[in-house]
This record gives C-alpha cells, structure tokens and sequence, in this order.
C-alpha cells in the first residue's frame, strides 16, 4: 500500500502508533516531492545560466530565483581578483530585483577571504561579513542582521576559485538540509563554468590598459542609479576628469610612457575613491566617476581630494601633472546623454578657464 492509499484509508484504527506512521510517511513524502521539485528548480536555473550573454543579467536571474529555492532573505555573488588590483566585485539585488554592483578594495577583499578559507561551503555569522559592506543598501540595513547566518559557498572550477555565493537569512539554514548544500554546491560549479565563458568577467566590462570600466559601462551603471534614486531618493553625482596637457606628454616621452601615466593615474584615482564609486575609463585621457550616495558638495569634496593628491604625486615622467574636472549632481534628468551634458560643460568651463581646476554644473 503506498502512501496516498494510507492516506485515503478511513477504516485505519484510530490509535498513536498508527497516527505515528501515518505522519511520519506524509512527511517523508512530503520531503520526497520537495527534494524533487529543488532538483528540478536547480536543472531549470541551469539552463539560464547560458540565456544571456550578458552576465549580469545571468546574475539578477540567478540569485533572485535561489532565494526562492532556498527561502534566504539575500544572495550574493563575489568574484574575487577580477583585475590586476587584486578587486572584488560583488553583486546582489535590491528590492526590485534588479541586479547592483560593488567593489571591494584589495584590503578588505583579503580581509573577506579569511572569512571563507577551504574548497567547500561553511557558515558563518552574518555580523563577520556585515562590517565589510557598510555602506550597501542590501543586508546592510536589514533589521536583526546580527541574528543572520551567512551561507558561504565557493565558485571553483578546475580547482581555481573564481569567487563566492552568498545566501544569507534567520530561519533558511533550518530547512537547509545536507542533501540541499550538494545541490547548491553542484549548482555554484556551472555558475562558475558560466563565468568563465562570459565576455563580461574576460574584457567587456574593464578597459585593458587602465583596468577602470570602459565607457559602456556607464549606460548600466546609470541606468542603476536612477533606480535607487526614484526608489529612495539616493543622491549621486558624476565627476568628469581630463588630463591637463596628455597630447604633451605623448610628444616628449613617447606613447609607451603616456599608456603607463594613464595607467599610474587610474591606480591613483581608483586610491582615492570609495569602494562604491565607480571609475570609467570615458576616452582617451578622459575619466568619468559616477559618486553614489554623493551630493555635488560630496563630489567636490573628492574632487579636491584627488587635485590635491596629485599636487603631491610624481609620474613615471619624474613630472607632476594636473587634470581639470566637472561635476553635475543627478537632477531628474531623462536620459544619460543630458546628465553627462551639464557635468561635460563644467569641464569645459574649468579647461578653458586655465586648467588644474574643478567647476560645479548649473541646475537645468
């Protein structure tokens, strides 16, 4: 008799040891049809993983529909050494489900494989992971986040470790069987195969000589701060930078040793940013940083701070050289093209004004 036939039986006697076994088979039913439907869940999600060649919608997709698997309250991705500077990024989602992005200083990025050390999942207090992502709307500011767990399970393929998935929650662990972080584990590997395949984590999203975003990055990364900005009413700003005489140091030193000033600013701009601002390489020796979370008097501030630096820097050259800046605070603007337009007058204004300088963009 199986278990459906039980259940239907009404000429059962009706006695403890006889309720016991009925219970016990419904629930070990019942955890057959789940265990199932998880496996099916996870051969689906897999299938997705080649949907797109654009990673980051790979991710949204991914962790959105592993939180449902696994009934967590966040997900994380975090792809370690992604550039020469040693980085993380890291990617979630906010409310909406919409993929965001941030990156870790090579600092706190060891400080967060420490955390994580070993081949295979482990778990760990959320409270040892929260301090590393100040800062981050997701899980940041999660009411009882102390309480969390974090579920740590590496991306290794071919024994290289390409980063880590995140799942953090309360109450997820405790229907989190064993059988349940195999299938996970199984699961992080072809994410991991996906990764490696993808033009996005091999060249598409940074720029080879400077190892800053390359321009077409900035479409995206707006198109998230405009969201954050109509959802929560976040500020940000957008900061353009030109290197004050670049065509000169070509004529004198050559295009070998103007690539490597290029190379020498980004590191140093990318020292003197936060870990969530966002450094483009916008074109030639021009640079562009989206400042989230950034008033135009907070821009200005990190303006000031990078012209200072530089008064104090000496290139490859044995010279020190300046750069002109503007800076435009999102004000509603419809498109990308009309934000970049205020901030790109402003530079304008300060390079025709005699260079070295940083001038504010007027509110349309």
């Amino acid at each position: 008799m199986d278990v459906k036939e039980i259940f239907r039986h009404s000429s059962l006697p009706d006695h403890e040891p006889c309720r016991s076994m009925i219970e016990e088979l419904r629930r070990s039913h019942l955890a057959s049809i789940t265990q199932n439907l998880k496996l099916l869940s996870y051969f689906e999600l897999g299938k997705s993983l080649h949907s797109s060649a654009k990673i980051s919608d790979v991710f949204e997709d991914v962790i959105t529909q592993i939180r449902i698997i696994t009934k967590a309250d966040r997900g994380y991705i975090v792809l370690h050494q992604v550039n020469k500077n040693q980085e993380q990024i890291l990617f979630t989602t906010n409310r909406k489900n919409r993929i965001r992005e941030y990156r870790f200083s090579a600092e706190r990025a060891l400080h967060f494989l420490t955390l994580t050390e070993g081949l295979y999942p482990v778990v760990r207090p959320f409270s040892s992971l929260r301090r590393l992502w100040d800062g981050l709307p997701a899980g940041a500011e999660d009411d009882g986040s102390d309480a969390k767990l974090a579920l740590i399970c590496p991306i290794i393929v071919r024994k290289k470790r390409l980063g880590d998935f995140v799942l953090v929650g309360n109450r997820f662990l405790e229907i989190f069987g064993q059988n349940d972080i195999y299938l996970f584990f199984g699961f992080a590997e072809q994410l991991g195969h996906a990764i490696l395949n993808s033009q996005y984590y091999q060249w598409s999203f940074k720029d080879s000589l400077t190892g800053l975003y390359v321009r077409r990055q900035l479409d995206e990364k707006f198109a998230q701060l405009v969201e954050e900005y109509q959802l929560k009413q976040r500020s940000f700003s957008l900061l353009l930078i030109d290197f004050d005489y670049f065509k000169q140091v070509n004529d004198e030193f050559g295009h070998n040793v103007g690539d490597q000033v290029l190379r020498e600013f980004s590191d140093f701009l990318v020292s003197h940013l936060r870990d969530k601002d966002i450094p483009i390489r916008y074109g030639g020796e021009e640079f562009a940083v989206l400042l989230p979370d950034a008033t135009v008097q907070a821009a200005r501030k990190v303006a000031e701070r990078i012209s200072t630096g530089l008064a104090e820097f000496r290139f490859v050259t044995g010279k020190q050289h300046t750069v002109s800046q503007g800076i435009a605070e999102y004000n509603g603007e419809s498109s990308l093209e009309l934000f970049v337009a205020r901030a790109d007058k402003a530079l304008y204004d300060a390079k025709t004004g005699g260079r070295n300088r940083i001038l504010i963009a007027e509110r349309p």
